[in-house]
């Protein structure tokens, strides 16, 4: 057996066993009697739709990655883009409040031998557009659908704003990040500095200037990205489809 196949066997051994230990600890205290039972009057048609709008929702993602991805790496795939998808959307599942699921993405572009700072410069205008087409869609149903919420309590309404107010100051501060070369880079050596603790005197220069170059890297391909408005309009319809998909996925799954 050669040592790719090893690898890549040892790579699926290793989901297989992730993904079974966590279907093992989420359904561990299930009624299995009780589930069976439901499913007897699942409708298949409701079912069925829901899995191809997630699957839409998923592929519409692969979209976007890849448009922005051709942009580092012209030789790029679709299918290549939808497996780096997927790969995210993986870890998203199984890591803590989704936080693997990016630099899971950020890993398998620089396997591509993409430079980071390019990489990342892709993830976070691709994140950017996500979270600005989910606050725009917030702001419609907060117009729409706000006056709906006058009979429910006061509690439930206020969160809503909460949760809008969070979005945007999410969107401000990576806005901010991506145009700043200044701030990425004070972030950047913020988190730096427990890190070099652990790394020889001699060598820690040398890692600072390797992370300002790929800070200079990262800020004039966002700057780049974000100057190319046909592609980010174009990246905008993807993605509101993606979350139309998303919300059709989430009805028919309640109903």
């Amino acid at each position: 057996m050669s040592k790719n196949t090893s690898r890549h066997l040892i790579s699926i051994l290793l989901v297989v066993g992730i993904s079974v230990g966590f279907i093992y600890f989420q359904f561990r205290d299930v009624n299995w009697s009780r589930v069976f039972d439901v499913l007897k009057h699942v409708n298949l048609v409701y079912i069925g739709i829901a899995c191809l709008a997630m699957f839409l929702y998923w592929w519409l993602e692969a979209v976007v990655l890849h448009r922005f991805g051709k942009q580092a790496d012209p030789t790029l795939k679709l299918r290549t883009s939808f497996r780096i998808t997927m790969i995210g959307q993986f870890f998203n599942s199984v890591t803590p409040f989704a936080s693997g699921g990016q630099p899971a993405q950020l890993y398998l572009l620089t396997r591509r031998k993409i430079d980071i700072g390019l990489a990342s410069s892709v993830l976070l205008i691709k994140f950017i557009i996500y979270q600005a087409v989910i606050v725009g869609t917030f702001i419609f149903f907060l117009i729409v659908g706000f006056p709906l919420l006058g009979h429910t309590t006061f509690e439930i309404k206020y969160l809503i704003l909460i949760g809008f107010v969070i979005n945007l100051g999410v969107i401000v501060f990576l806005m901010t990040v991506a145009k700043s070369e200044r701030i990425a880079a004070a972030i950047v050596h913020l988190l730096l500095k427990p890190a070099l603790l652990f790394v020889k005197k001699e060598k820690r220069e040398g890692i600072r200037e390797s992370a300002d170059s790929k800070i200079f890297s990262f800020h004039e391909e966002s700057v780049r990205f974000s100057g190319n408005k046909r592609l980010i309009w174009e990246c905008v319809g993807y993605t509101t489809l993606q979350l139309l998909f998303l919300f059709e996925y989430s009805l028919f799954c309640v109903t």
